[in-house]
């Protein structure tokens, strides 16, 4: 854990890789937060101080894919779910307890991104999108929605775009399959298609702002290509070294923040296509830090030994 000021406040060593976010949680509900986390073994609670919560690291007996912390109503009655690789959901609480219903759910294939919950009206919707191109709703006790599991008999890229309404016809998904084909879903099961992508290159699609649509990624070697989802292109560019992750970071006044980056090299371009700055970097992923106010952005990436941050105004 580290300060605004680059001061490292605490450090801790795990036996694995980390493959999930770094979700602040408040399980005690008194303003001291936690860090939740996921490797593909164990599941963290890390408090302020860099300790172990009581009853953590969980271990857990199958490999785990995928972990999100779902707050239903905003009280802090936390629900983590975690995917693993066998195509299934598991649902804890706080205490790492597995919920009926969800002790596991399953599912049956590899998911393309973690469990999200959202609402509509007051109904909580549980949505898990899977690379075979099945697409689960469910509710919070585990049972389905009418209308799915929609089956699309495609295969997907990772990641999706979520649009919110106020009813289930409004509320949509967005997605890419592996063959550049962009397909909306709604939330009675409903299936269209908005464009197809004639480019033979690995397509990835990245979710965006709800408000401006998510972008799909065309990457071929060290060039990729950014298209808007309804068809047109935003800009291209190139990196040094072929591309290996690329992360979108919408804003609400700054627009659209896109990082290219490979084992050596990261790039930072804002929504026109301007590239604003590139570092010397670890293949170790990079984080963003707005002053929105002020037009800046802090870039904080790994060198070495040493991690590093980079001040850039994204005018």
């Amino acid at each position: 854990l580290v300060a605004f000021s680059g001061a490292e406040i605490w450090s801790k060593k795990l036996n694995e890789n980390i493959i999930s976010d770094i979700v602040q949680v408040d399980r005690y509900r008194n303003q001291k937060l936690q860090y939740m986390l996921c490797t593909n073994s164990e599941l963290h609670l890390i408090d302020r101080k860099g300790r172990n919560v009581e009853g953590f690291p969980m271990k857990l007996n199958y490999k785990a894919t995928h972990m999100s912390v779902l707050d239903y109503n905003g009280k802090r009655d936390y629900r983590i779910a975690v995917n693993d690789a066998e195509g299934n959901v598991h649902l804890y609480n706080i205490e790492g307890e597995e919920l009926n219903g969800w002790n596991p759910m399953k599912v049956g294939g590899q998911f393309t991104a973690p469990l999200r919950h959202f609402r509509i009206g007051t109904k909580d919707c549980m949505l898990s999108v899977l690379s075979n191109g099945t697409i689960h709703l469910k509710r919070r006790n585990g049972s389905t929605y009418p209308g799915f599991p929609v089956k699309l008999k495609k295969e997907l890229a990772p990641g999706y775009d979520l649009t919110p309404g106020s009813s289930f016809s409004g509320t949509k998904i967005t997605l890419l399959t592996t063959r550049g084909e962009v397909l909306s879903v709604d939330m009675e099961g409903n299936v269209n298609k908005y464009v197809e992508l004639t480019s033979k290159n690995p397509k990835y699609f990245i979710s965006g702002n709800s408000e401006r649509g998510g972008r799909v990624v065309s990457i071929s070697g060290n060039n990729f290509t950014v298209h808007k989802v309804e068809g047109g292109k935003v800009f291209s560019g190139a990196i040094q070294g072929k591309v290996e992750r690329i992360q979108m970071y919408p804003f609400n006044t700054i627009k659209d923040i896109y990082i290219i980056e490979n084992s050596s090299i990261t790039q930072v371009y804002n929504s026109r296509g301007t590239k604003k700055l590139t570092v010397k970097s670890n293949p170790l992923p990079v984080s963003l830090l707005s002053f929105e106010a002020k037009g800046n952005l802090v870039l904080y990436y790994s060198e070495g030994d040493l991690l590093k941050k980079a001040v850039f105004d994204v005018k």
